[in-house]
């Protein structure tokens, strides 16, 4: 029973005529996964700095004209009020790749 299963496996493996191992798969999405994360943090940390400094901050808008227009924008946030929204942010990135490691070391295909 064993050897038929075998070769039913190399005869479905055979007969792809593309093969990409289960492992180079997750290390791809893995490695995408930890890019979108990157972006975040960046796009997080501009606009934290924007919100601080508005005056230097426009929006870009496009009117009915096809021109572009600029409206400042305001949001009176306070640093300390950012300083919570960054605490919330990082603890939730904590709480997320903590248990995730720990998963990955105990699950691991070693």
């Amino acid at each position: 029973m064993k050897k038929e299963n075998t070769n039913s496996k190399n005869e479905f493996h055979s007969n792809r005529s593309f093969y990409i191992p289960k492992r180079i798969i997750v290390a791809l999405l893995t490695s995408f996964g930890l890019l979108v994360s990157t972006f975040i943090q960046t796009n997080f940390a501009i606009t934290n700095s924007l919100i601080l400094n508005p005056h230097d901050s426009k929006d870009i808008l496009i009117d009915d004209n096809d021109q572009l227009a600029t409206k400042t924008t305001k949001v009176n946030w306070t640093s300390v009020e950012l300083g919570y929204l960054n605490s919330i942010f990082y603890l939730g990135y904590l709480l997320a790749h903590i248990p995730s490691g720990f998963l990955v070391h105990k699950l691991s295909a070693i």
